[in-house]
């Protein structure tokens, strides 16, 4: 069984992970176990329009609320750190994410707005010592990028220095992110509560905006 300690100081190292993968402060990753793997197609972007490269005055950022009914996502949890034993969860409700952060539609979907060339990072909190699958597609439902991550540390959190991607190889335009990752649900054992652990898949998390 895996567990966390001292659920202030999870707090606390959540938050603090959290808020350096939008403002870029420093946080140690360690020696990570696996590095990670993914895929990157170049000039696979939807066109995206003028709108005019990087000056960005007037432009607009799409409503990421929903995505296009031409993606057809295919992401799902990598088994690694998976387990069938109980476990004893996290801070926070496990959740993933992409950075920068602009804001979160009303809906929870994250929105990032950036100039082309940008580097952006993959991060969550998920269950300890599993990974994190992501997948981006244009707005023609071509799959342009994956990034699997490494495994999230006791304190549930996916650092997110070692996440980094640069999107020089995508077009200007808007792009859906979905991502499969290890959360948890509770049941009765014996007539006793407790966290046994289960994939999501497929779950569309972000949009980015690249002008």
């Amino acid at each position: 069984m895996r567990g966390n300690t001292g659920l202030a100081a999870i707090a606390a190292l959540v938050l603090a992970a959290s808020l350096a993968a939008c403002d870029g402060s420093p946080v140690d990753p360690g020696t990570p176990s696996t590095r990670p793997s993914f895929l990157m197609i170049e000039g696979g972007g939807d066109g995206g329009g003028g709108g005019g490269g990087g000056g960005g005055g007037g432009t607009t950022v799409p409503d990421f609320s929903t995505f296009p009914s031409t993606i057809t996502p295919n992401a799902t949890a990598d088994p690694f750190g998976s387990t069938s034993a109980f476990i004893q969860g996290c801070a926070q409700v496990p959740h993933v994410w992409v950075a920068p952060v602009l804001n979160l539609t009303s809906n929870g979907i994250y929105v990032v707005s950036i100039t082309q060339g940008t580097t952006i990072y993959f991060t969550g909190v998920v269950d300890p010592n599993t990974k994190v699958n992501f997948a981006v597609y244009n707005a023609a439902g071509q799959l342009v990028m994956t990034h699997l991550t490494n495994p999230a540390r006791d304190n549930c959190v996916v650092h997110h220095e070692p996440e980094a991607r640069s999107t020089s190889g995508l077009p200007r335009g808007s792009y859906y992110v979905f991502a499969a990752y290890w959360t948890y649900h509770s049941e009765n054992f014996n007539g006793i509560p407790v966290l046994v652990e289960n994939a999501v898949n497929n779950r569309y998390v972000a949009g980015i905006f690249i002008q």
